[in-house]
């Protein structure tokens, strides 16, 4: 690694922790925040949000710079921040508000706001495959087709063994996202040019 590479690096760092201390201290409370039953009670645990938000913050500016500079590390560190993000939405997903315990809590309760039904638009997708199960192509239908999919709007309620409560944003939840049209599946005997195949070498449907 040469002085520049170095340079580099320590400045990414630094304009990493500097964005990620902003992030923690003013974007963060202002664009976050829970619905909660107020409770006078004293946080015993540590607030792991924070800290996980500074820590995703540094590694994301890390992965942008490793992507500007072409590091050789990127694919690691891209990762790894991706695992972050995931990890920093649990948290606070999981965290009380007041003790700011992530594991102490549970979910009581589920309410549905709201219902509706919305029209799901798709072309039925057919999948082709060579006579060694690697795809060869996919051909969408050129007529659309619609379907009616049922939409519950729903709100979910905690409360943490400090005797806080508190309920989340609404979110939806599709019903029938899991029954939607899966592709046409067709196994061709057709032979795979950029592969080994000592199966049928017969060309056709």
């Amino acid at each position: 690694m040469n002085w520049t590479s170095i340079m580099e690096q320590t400045i990414a760092q630094l304009i990493a922790s500097a964005i990620g201390a902003i992030f923690l201290t003013w974007v963060i409370p202002k664009i976050l925040h829970k619905k909660t039953e107020i409770k006078e009670t004293k946080s015993k645990s540590i607030n792991l949000f924070p800290i996980a938000v500074f820590i995703t913050s540094f590694f994301a500016i890390l992965s942008i710079f490793g992507f500007y500079y072409q590091w050789e590390k990127f694919a690691y560190l891209a990762v790894i921040t991706i695992v972050l993000v995931m990890a920093t939405s649990w948290i606070y997903q999981r965290q009380c508000p007041n003790c700011k315990s992530v594991f102490e809590n549970r979910r009581t309760n589920t309410e549905v706001i709201k219902k509706e039904q919305r029209t799901y638009h798709y072309r039925p997708l057919t999948i082709y495959y060579y006579s060694d199960g690697t795809e060869k192509n996919r051909q969408y239908d050129k007529h659309e087709k619609t379907r009616i999919e049922n939409i519950e709007i729903r709100r979910d309620y905690f409360e943490c063994s400090c005797g806080h409560k508190w309920w989340s944003a609404p979110y939806e939840v599709n019903l029938n996202l899991e029954s939607r049209p899966k592709p046409n599946k067709v196994k061709t005997q057709i032979r795979n040019p950029n592969g080994f195949d000592a199966g049928i070498n017969q060309d056709g449907f």
